[in-house]
């Protein structure tokens, strides 16, 4: 047998072992250091820790003990750089900090909307890089750092790009009851709220002679995916009626505006919320019902077409962070379904969470939806197989059964954290799952065809469409039956 020293295995030193080894270390280390004081002491056990990785480093020219010393040295080097990420991601409030600027009396900032609109039911939601700060005195501030505004008229409506004023009262996030509201809009680097703003557009994106950069390139490419989205909403709203139309939005391009506050509960209860809008659930049911209908396909030829087309739905429905990990997420899961060398999934899975979490170690701390994904994903590489057994007799067709699977794999694996973030346990879920789940691919299937056919021949879209609505009524309608059941779901 080849080994590299007495006792020691040459196997040991192979890559997979060693990526595992820093991955999981990094992972485990910035996940650890989120209970550590915020203090400079991160550095004390930087120093250190890299002195130690220092001396592995120097065991690796030893025969006998290279094996062991070169995993030793990818998990200290996976320690170090969780040190350093965490410390190096602390907020620092400076003078100029929005956050730092609050005041008693209102305040009218100048700024651009950073971020798609969040349009819901009552109000809209903006993310603002704020610029300037005109105080109730008179007296102007420069500023920096981004704002969420409220705006409760929702009308004139403001687009992704505009430079407006907003006016009202500056804030600090708040927790309310047990949701740390402010927790949640720091990871995505909001520290201050106007939750009653009037927003003024000063001057329309569309309208701006703005000098190429990457910045403006990337912010008029997303403005005009933002663009088509609506474009493709609106012609929803105009076949569907309520709330059948909100349903397929959040299916097709994850917006959950419209959607009465009753259903959204129904379907909470029914353990059924992450199919509302676009998550890793909904992107794995799109890459298994395209992997259905490329059947005629030998399965190592598939991933190329089907990464393009997940590639290309992440772009109609406007890249977003959270969208952008879910196709990640989803990607990952198109793996672990088609592939079984379940080692290999499982080290990319981890090698996709360390990229993320280097990125914006708060992901890992405060994201319940990056959580949810991980552990989804996680599901999907482990539980698949055995599930494919149990569901052996459901159809193949239009990747019923792989829906059925994914969706079934994600539900196991993500029950304990829903129970801790949620404190509430769906009774029900694995039998509204099982009845559900058959038929979402065909409502999205048949209603994003109906919505593109109309563009062609609108009455000819409408009768398409016809179809989705009826899939989406049975659907409605189970999860307001389960929903009724008594201890449906009990809360913890």
């Amino acid at each position: 047998m080849d080994r590299t020293g007495p006792g020691i295995p040459l196997t040991l030193m192979r890559a997979s072992r060693v990526a595992t080894g820093f991955t999981l270390s990094f992972l485990i280390c910035v996940f650890a250091l989120r209970f550590a004081p915020p203090t400079d002491s991160l550095l004390a056990v930087w120093i250190p820790s890299m002195w130690m990785g220092l001396i592995i480093g120097i065991l690796c020219f030893s025969n006998r003990y290279r094996a062991i010393a070169i995993v030793s040295f990818a998990i200290m080097l996976g320690v170090g750089l969780g040190i350093w990420r965490v410390h190096t991601d602390r907020h620092e409030i400076l003078p100029a900090s929005i956050e730092s600027l609050v005041q008693k009396q209102p305040v009218t900032i100048q700024g651009i909307i950073a971020e798609e609109p969040d349009v819901r039911a009552m109000q809209t939601k903006f993310a603002i890089a704020a610029n300037t700060l005109h105080t109730a005195s008179g007296k102007i501030l420069r500023v920096q750092g981004r704002l969420l505004a409220t705006d409760n008229d929702q009308w004139p409506e403001h687009d992704l790009g505009d430079s407006v004023e907003v006016y009202g009262k500056l804030e600090r996030p708040q927790v309310f009851e047990s949701f740390a509201y402010d927790d949640y809009l720091s990871v995505k680097d909001i520290y201050a709220v106007m939750y009653r703003a009037k927003i003024t557009t000063t001057e329309p994106y569309a309208k701006k002679s703005v000098s190429w950069t990457p910045l403006s390139a990337a912010l008029s490419i997303r403005s005009a995916l933002f663009s088509l989205r609506q474009g493709f909403e609106n012609r929803i709203n105009r076949i569907f009626p309520e709330p059948h139309a909100s349903f397929l939005a959040g299916l097709l391009t994850g917006s959950r505006r419209g959607i009465p506050d009753h259903l959204l509960q129904n379907f909470r209860t029914a353990g059924l919320l992450h199919i509302v809008a676009i998550s890793g659930y909904n992107i794995t049911i799109i890459i298994t019902l395209l992997s259905g209908l490329l059947f005629w396909l030998p399965l190592k030829w598939r991933f190329l077409p089907l990464t393009a087309s997940i590639v290309l739905f992440v772009v109609f429905v406007g890249a977003s962070a959270s969208v952008v990990r879910a196709a990640i997420m989803g990607i990952l899961g198109l793996f672990a379904l088609q592939m079984g060398r379940v080692t290999n999934i499982r080290l990319l899975i981890l090698w996709t969470a360390t990229l993320m979490t280097l990125w914006n170690p708060r992901q890992l701390w405060l994201d319940t939806g990056f959580q949810m994904s991980f552990l989804a994903i996680v599901g999907l590489a482990v539980f698949s197989a055995p599930l494919r057994k149990c569901f052996k007799k459901i159809p193949e067709k239009f990747g019923i059964r792989e829906s059925l699977v994914a969706t079934m794999a994600a539900q196991i694996s993500t029950l304990p954290l829903s129970i801790i973030s949620f404190g509430q346990i769906s009774l029900i879920s694995p039998l509204a799952n099982l009845l559900i789940a058959p038929l979402i691919p065909l409502a999205m299937m048949s209603g994003c065809a109906g919505i593109v056919l109309s563009h062609v021949y609108f009455p000819f879209g409408q009768m398409i469409s016809y179809i989705s609505w009826g899939f989406l009524e049975i659907i409605i309608r189970i999860v307001q039956l389960l929903a009724m059941i008594p201890y449906a779901a009990v809360s913890l």
